[in-house]
């Protein structure tokens, strides 16, 4: 018993599920996909996914995302079932109240800024701990074969923004993570790992200096278009955690 959760990237190359118990409890992630493209993406995401594990130094990296995303799906009341297609945004119209949450969540972040960090709200990208946002993930822009910083550089600023609003550190593991990342982005890709304006500022002349190089357009890329004075936040979060 499949209860579908989510279309991946808003297509139907793959399809991402809960497995149910006898009881409709949810079990385990299913993960399916019905072309090639699909399966490639499956593959890209969770080499990216096995990537980040060993960078944080955890074996149970892994197995502990997927019992967090089951559990946290498992709150949620989604409209697709197994044989089902249904519309994508039914789900975003079901959980409107914890939609809500979230905008008002990250609200307290940007509420002077016209670009926030991370505007993709789908209920894939979002993990619940109760009926309260615990975090913003999207993976997204790996599995479409950008290189490991973009994301990354995203997953470090959430997580000193969300610092910033807890009043929390940022944990040893992924300050641990983020030295191996500056390193191997500095090395590919041959940017200074540390750079007199801060590492707020390097990432994002990290994703600037990608873009130079491949020629893609991400004008409207959020990071790019954030506000400096977010970039001088995340630069004291980190600076005060050790980085670079």
């Amino acid at each position: 018993m499949i209860n579908i959760i989510r279309n991946y990237l808003h297509k139907s190359q793959c399809q991402t599920g809960i497995a149910l118990t006898e009881e409709g409890r949810p079990r385990t992630v299913v993960r399916t996909t019905f072309s090639r493209e699909g399966a490639d993406i499956l593959r890209a995401e969770m080499e990216y996914l096995r990537w980040y594990a060993r960078q944080v130094a955890d074996e149970t990296f892994l197995n502990d995302m997927q019992v967090h995303v089951r559990d946290c799906y498992g709150k949620c009341q989604f409209p697709y079932h197994e044989g089902e297609t249904g519309d994508y945004y039914r789900p975003l119209h079901l959980n409107a109240g914890k939609i809500a949450a979230v905008v008002r969540h990250y609200g307290k972040i940007f509420a002077d800024d016209e670009a926030p960090v991370h505007g993709d709200f789908s209920l894939g990208n979002i993990i619940f701990k109760g009926d309260d946002v615990s975090w913003i993930i999207d993976w997204e822009n790996a599995n479409r074969c950008m290189p490991r910083c973009y994301d990354l550089i995203y997953l470090i600023t959430e997580n000193c923004l969300f610092c910033r609003l807890t009043g929390t550190r940022i944990a040893d593991e992924d300050t641990a993570a983020y030295r191996r990342l500056y390193r191997e982005i500095s090395d590919k890709y041959e940017i200074p790992a540390q750079v007199a304006d801060g590492p707020g500022q390097w990432c994002s002349d990290v994703v600037r200096r990608y873009m130079e190089k491949t020629g893609i357009d991400h004008s409207k890329c959020p990071f790019i278009a954030v506000e400096g004075k977010i970039i001088r936040e995340v630069d004291e979060i980190l600076k005060r955690n050790g980085l670079p």
